[in-house]
């Protein structure tokens, strides 16, 4: 990866605050603050994360072990922002199942290993995948809010909840369509291709022969 070393715990994020703590660019300053201090006036304010037990990080570096060319911190870094929820049942997991543990773990890198090659090819695709996970995290916690609510406080919760599900659905329509896009630009790329060889028939059946005999001119 060409991506630069970023220095940052390896704590398991369990709150919602910390899933929000890196502002993409489609989301300014004040939609994120707003986002937060929504949740701490239905559910109160959340614990800071714990650090990660010897354990923990044992695991973590076995699981950064089966991608050599990644960056630690990023893939760090990007785990803990983007995928709270799955770090936090790894945390869970660790202290009483090991190889669940470590299979949650793996998952969680691998998205994020793919992640950071979209983030290089193609950073718009990137910011799109982002806040969508964003927003999954957001809507899971606040459901888990909701669930403990009663009354005005419920009725709130669900409003915010499902303007948080609208803009996901938004968000996902946007992936699928880019989706949709690229696998056009494949289809049109075969169907080229299919052309250019059957204008080319006869001299690619003819290599292919020379190739199986053994009749192949020699080459430089």
């Amino acid at each position: 990866m060409r991506a630069n070393s970023i220095a940052v715990t390896t704590g398991v994020v369990i709150a919602l605050t910390a899933a929000m703590g890196v502002e993409a660019q489609d989301d300014d300053a004040d939609t994120v603050r707003r986002r937060k201090a929504q949740l701490n006036q239905l559910s109160g304010p959340v614990p800071p994360p714990l650090p990660p037990s010897q354990n923990q990080a044992r695991m973590l570096e076995e699981a950064l072990a089966h991608f050599p060319e990644a960056d630690r911190g990023e893939v760090l870094a990007l785990a803990e922002v983007h995928f709270p929820l799955e770090m936090r049942r790894f945390s869970e997991l660790a202290v009483r199942d090991e190889k669940g543990a470590m299979r949650v773990l793996l998952q969680v890198v691998r998205r994020v290993v793919d992640l950071i090659e979209v983030k290089r090819d193609d950073p718009q695709h990137y910011e799109r995948l982002a806040k969508a996970q964003r927003l999954e995290t957001l809507a899971s916690n606040l459901a888990d809010t909701t669930r403990h609510l009663a009354g005005d406080h419920k009725a709130k919760a669900v409003e915010q909840l499902n303007k948080v599900l609208d803009e996901a659905f938004q968000v996902r329509q946007q992936i699928m369509q880019h989706e949709v896009a690229r696998m056009e630009s494949e289809l049109q790329r075969i169907k080229a291709l299919l052309q250019k060889r059957d204008e080319h028939r006869s001299d690619i059946i003819s290599r292919r022969l020379a190739q199986l005999t053994g009749s192949e001119a020699l080459g430089w």
